[in-house]
């Protein structure tokens, strides 16, 4: 589930509103959103052709935008009602589960550990009564809720378990954030991540860089594997290369038009 917010002051175009249900419905076309105006007490008149986001996006399960007031809190309760009431309804959620996978999720969610490896994590589980074969449908389920991160599937992923979700998203605030990456107009180094992530050894650095990848955040440069791209802080304007590509001599030129309705993503923007 997604809960989109906006700031009133500087409307849903500034907030990019549309880019961001674009992104939504194409990553994840199954999951319900919520709308939410922040700030409403600076600025009254939040207005919001509701009607036609909802008629586009059939994600939005709400029958209204909310709205919430930052300095006086009004709204803040029915946004939680909402949510709630909203959550209720995604899968797994008021899932019957036998007491020893609970007493196992539970053993999980204990542990002061931001990350495992899988065996450890399975390990666990077989101590609270799990047979092997449950081990990773429990792992998976505990994925979809979000209590923790395991791209079971994916070769560069599968071999670390993150217990703690918001961990990664501290770790990849401080990269969207970084002065010097903005000054370099998007490109982030490694020893400049190594920087960032101090507190890191090689391989959790390793792992974060390509989690990165996954959540489309960043791409790794064809011609110099420690250099990647951050999507979020490259320049909007295109850079002027055309006299570098004058230069290239006779070469030829092949030129592609994409036509598109939106950006989808994992195409820079």
């Amino acid at each position: 589930m997604f809960i989109l917010v906006w700031n009133a002051v500087s409307g849903y175009e500034q907030g990019k509103l549309s880019y961001w249900l674009n992104i939504i419905q194409a990553k994840a076309p199954d999951s319900p959103i919520l709308l939410v105006v922040t700030h409403i007490d600076k600025r009254a008149d939040a207005t919001l052709p509701f009607a036609e986001f909802k008629q586009k996006y059939p994600q939005i399960i709400s029958d209204k935008y909310y709205q919430v007031g930052n300095l006086t809190g009004i709204g803040i309760d029915e946004v939680r009602h909402a949510i709630a009431k909203a959550a209720a309804q995604l899968p797994l959620m008021g899932e019957k589960w036998p007491t020893h996978w609970l007493e196992a999720a539970n053993a999980i969610r204990a542990k002061t550990e931001k990350s495992l490896t899988p065996n450890p994590l399975y390990e666990l589980m077989t101590a609270h009564h799990l047979a092997k074969n449950h081990c990773l449908i429990l792992a998976k389920w505990l994925h979809e809720l979000g209590e923790l991160l395991y791209f079971h599937d994916n070769e560069d992923l599968k071999n670390i378990v993150i217990l703690k979700p918001q961990w990664v998203t501290e770790l990849m605030s401080r990269v969207l954030t970084s002065q010097q990456v903005l000054d370099k107009k998007g490109i982030l180094t490694d020893a400049h991540r190594d920087v960032l992530w101090a507190d890191l050894n090689h391989e959790m650095r390793e792992h974060f860089s390509n989690l990165m990848e996954q959540f489309d955040l960043s791409y790794r440069a064809l011609d110099d594997r420690h250099t990647r791209f951050i999507v979020e802080c490259l320049p909007f304007e295109a850079p002027n290369y055309q006299a570098a590509w004058n230069d290239t001599g006779d070469a030829k030129e092949i030129c592609m038009t994409y036509e598109l309705n939106t950006l989808p993503p994992g195409i820079p923007t």
